[in-house]
């Protein structure tokens, strides 16, 4: 009887190694996802360009073949893009736009973020 209590008082604590494991591998596998889930709810059909060069990552203004212009998979209005970009000076945009989205919508896009004082901007293509 006095070993079966030593032995129960011996197992009071709780080994969470394993758990440290299993929730670092989840962390791993959740960070590696979400860059791929932040493109794939808008289908765009981007432009080809012979001439495209690669440049780096900011931030990117989609806009669809009806106009719509989102960010992050969020429609925005003009009102919240100049939210989102008015502390945005110096950053980088891309804008990413249906090769049928209308010239007008991509001109007045590009003069929404120019009166935010952003002028590195770029077109997203693909290569030819």
């Amino acid at each position: 009887m006095q070993q079966d209590m030593q032995s129960e008082e011996e197992i009071t604590g709780i080994n969470i190694t394993p758990l440290v494991d299993v929730m670092l591998v989840l962390l791993v596998i959740f960070m590696v996802t979400s860059s791929y889930l932040d493109q794939a709810g808008i289908t765009l059909e981007l432009p080809t360009a012979s001439t495209g060069v690669a440049v780096e990552q900011g931030i990117t203004i989609s806009i669809a073949r009806d106009g719509k212009r989102y960010y992050k998979q969020q429609v925005m209005s003009d009102v919240k893009l100049i939210e989102l970009l008015s502390d945005k000076q110096g950053e980088h945009i891309t804008i990413a736009a249906d090769q049928h989205t209308p010239h007008g919508q991509v001109v007045a896009v590009i003069d929404l973020v120019r009166d935010q004082k952003i002028f590195d901007i770029s077109l997203h293509t693909l290569a030819d």
